[in-house]
């Protein structure tokens, strides 16, 4: 019954993000395009679905039969280089995206390193106490789509994989000593590339001191603090945000910035619980997988969704520099939304397995020649 509920709070939870999304990217861009993005979005969000319910209904066993773990593992590393040779978009700085097509393979190599993390670490679980199979091997799993995403340049990505890749590693097994040293050496480089690119430092230096860069790199968030504080306790309504309209990207990077201005405070809030619900959530399935690999996938999967939130919330309120992270199944776009549903649809496929396996755990023995149904109850 416990595993039926957290899979029912996920699954709700989605479907509100998904919906409360729709309704905002419409309220954020119709004025100025229509139902452009609405249509758009809706699109993906239908497709998204889809997977979602048919992941839902496999078992997530089979990726391992199919060796899908590396294959999709190599898509990502693929896409990637593909985008860096000459296929990429540049857009702000940026070269992230497909020409023509759109999409960012920075979104795949997300799932793809989880999936082919948990499926290693599976493999070697005997191993994740020594230094090459537990701390080395991991790393290059995590390293090698971190490199290609940097070289875009996207930091914030690289860092999201970077954590959400640590975490499993932690959850995996691997020895602490070494992963702390380790991570502690790659975050103190992190930083120091980050220093050193002017377009970044620049956004930390806005972050520190907004008032020096008023007209430039925190004007961004300073419009959207000034959204959600017009926004107050309750909002000023559905389709009523003014401030929110001298956001830039509010329908992408800040759109919980037109949450907190139409739903105030309460709605910006409800946001962050349901986050908080799919964690909680996620994390529990993860615990009551019976097997290795459903554990780490769904504690991948949980982690990585409500990084992503968290990082993307803290961004809008002023708590983070700017990094460019999307807000899961509620900012606009193609590629994050549609591979963050069917992440949900493995962490869901999980659930089912794990209540499966429970239910048959608990069914009743009946040996050889033991009365049953009736006959039993006559016995007694």
């Amino acid at each position: 019954m416990q595993i039926r509920i957290a899979i029912t709070a996920i699954l709700l939870s989605v479907l509100c993000l998904t919906c409360l999304g729709l309704v905002m990217i419409y309220s954020a861009t119709v004025h100025s395009w229509g139902f452009h993005y609405l249509f758009n979005q809706l699109a993906v969000a239908v497709v998204g679905w889809i997977g979602l319910i048919a992941l839902w209904r496999i078992d997530y066993r089979r990726l391992k039969k199919i060796q899908a773990p590396w294959l999709l593992y190599g898509l990502a590393l693929l896409g990637l280089l593909l985008i860096l040779v000459g296929l990429g978009e540049t857009r702000n700085g940026s070269t992230r995206w497909f020409v023509g097509i759109g999409g960012q393979p920075s979104d795949i190599a997300k799932i793809a390193v989880i999936i082919a993390l948990a499926r290693y670490m599976e493999k070697n679980e005997d191993d994740m106490k020594r230094f090459i199979p537990g701390i080395v091997i991991p790393f290059i799993i995590i390293g090698l789509p971190c490199l290609l995403i940097i070289a875009e340049p996207d930091f914030s990505t690289c860092l999201l994989v970077g954590a959400v890749g640590v975490c499993m590693m932690f959850a995996g097994g691997s020895r602490m000593t070494y992963l702390g040293a380790i991570t502690g050496i790659l975050a103190i480089a992190f930083v120091g590339i980050i220093l050193t690119n002017g377009n970044r430092s620049t956004r930390i230096d806005a972050w520190l001191n907004p008032e020096n860069h008023a007209r430039g790199a925190a004007y961004q968030t300073d419009q959207s603090k000034s959204a959600l504080a017009m926004g107050g306790i309750d909002g000023r309504g559905l389709g009523e945000g003014l401030q929110s309209d001298y956001v830039p990207e509010r329908s992408t990077d800040f759109i919980l910035a037109v949450v907190g201005e139409e739903f105030g405070l309460r709605g910006t809030l409800l946001v962050a619980c349901l986050y908080m619900l799919i964690l909680v959530s996620g994390i529990f399935l993860a615990v009551r997988s019976h097997d290795k690999f459903g554990h780490l996938l769904a504690f991948g999967m949980a982690f990585l969704i409500f990084l992503q939130a968290f990082i993307n919330m803290s961004v809008v309120t002023g708590l983070l520099p700017n990094t460019g992270i999307p807000l899961p199944f509620m900012s606009y776009g193609r590629t994050n939304a549609l591979f963050m549903l069917l992440g949900v649809g493995f962490l869901l496929s999980i659930g089912r397995v794990a209540f499966h396996e429970q239910s048959q755990d608990q069914a009743p023995v009946f040996k050889e020649g033991e009365p049953v149904g009736k006959e039993a109850s006559h016995a007694k």
